[in-house]
């Protein structure tokens, strides 16, 4: 929107710009549904908590990325292709 984005708030350009490296690592454990709820803590702050909207938001990226059945299963025990979707979504 012509801002500079040195002058933005990190929260609000968390909500415009996205980085995956070649090799991104995730906590051992993380499910991939945490991962992709970690994609809407830019939209959380002390008034507004976890919504129906942010729940709508995580189960349309994993439906886009095709990961809805592997959901549940830790980012750690996916393949490179797989991965690499769960990062996205």
């Amino acid at each position: 929107e012509g801002s500079s984005i040195a002058k933005l708030p990190t929260k609000e350009v968390a909500k415009e710009l996205a980085i995956l490296p070649q090799g991104p690592s995730a906590p051992e454990g993380l499910t991939v549904l945490q991962l992709v709820r970690q994609g809407r803590y830019p939209y959380q702050n002390w008034l507004k908590q976890w919504s129906a909207e942010d729940e709508e938001a995580v189960q349309r990226a994993l439906k886009a990325t095709r990961m809805e059945e592997l959901a549940e299963r830790t980012v750690d025990s996916l393949s490179g292709g797989q991965r690499q979707r769960a990062w996205i979504a």
